[in-house]
């Protein structure tokens, strides 16, 4: 498999971009060369470099092609964001 740079939103709210090394049939996710983006509502983003992650499949909420030229012309400085909310979907009064 030839590696790919990709960006995975999770369901924390969390944006790492990397390159893609792996990945299986549970969408855990093997990157390389990684940072995470971390977002506020009211502060500039932050980026954190990480190195080689490994992303549980179960956080995961997309995975999308990394682009270059966008990410050049994006100020993300001025971008602010709030926390997601829970994406899991709780039972109603714990039993299936």
């Amino acid at each position: 498999m030839k590696t790919a740079d990709v960006k995975i939103l999770t369901a924390d709210g969390k944006l790492y971009i990397g390159n893609l090394e792996g990945y299986d049939q549970n969408t855990n996710v093997i990157l390389s060369k990684s940072k995470e983006r971390q977002f506020s509502k009211d502060k500039p983003s932050k980026e954190k470099s990480l190195g080689g992650i490994v992303i549980r499949g179960d956080d995961v909420l997309c995975v999308g092609k990394f682009d270059e030229d966008t990410e050049n012309s994006t100020d993300y400085t001025n971008i602010f964001a709030e926390n997601l909310k829970d994406t899991k979907n709780p039972l109603k009064g714990g039993n299936i």
